[in-house]
């Protein structure tokens, strides 16, 4: 009897679980940063609302985020929220794509305003580079 009612209660498991719907996967999100390079993490967290560190090519850097937006018409995931979600991991973003564009990004020199713009998987926390430019001043502050 006890053997039954296990084989039971183990059978409704299994069917409960192959009838729940599998997790929907994370859709990559197109994220366009504004900021600069920093020296540091420290310089980084004050003189940006986000600091993140970005590895492009062999070095990681530290950039100051002053905005930071999704580009996803139809996403509720903001910019903010993207930065949030990879905020304990070093480095939060590794810079990929075009090579022209990566040495661009590399060679902006701390301080100088750029505007950063890719695709961001975040399950790699890579940042597939479609966009480095100076920074636009007029651009607002939303995410």
């Amino acid at each position: 009897m006890r053997r039954c009612l296990a084989l039971l209660v183990l059978s409704l498991a299994a069917l409960a679980q192959a009838l729940e719907p599998p997790a929907a996967p994370r859709q990559p999100i197109i994220l366009r940063l504004q900021g600069h390079f920093t020296p540091d993490a420290q310089t980084a967290r004050v003189e940006g609302a986000n600091a993140i560190s970005l590895r492009v090519g062999d070095a990681e850097r530290w950039f100051a985020v002053d905005t930071a937006r999704s580009m996803n018409a139809l996403s509720t995931v903001t910019g903010p929220d993207v930065l949030a979600a990879l905020a304990g991991f070093k480095p939060t973003l590794t810079a990929l794509g075009d090579p022209a564009l990566r040495q661009r990004l590399a060679d902006v020199r701390p301080g100088v305003p750029v505007r950063v713009e890719g695709l961001v998987d975040r399950g790699s926390r890579t940042y597939l580079l479609r966009d480095v430019s100076p920074a636009v001043p007029s651009e607002t502050p939303t995410p």
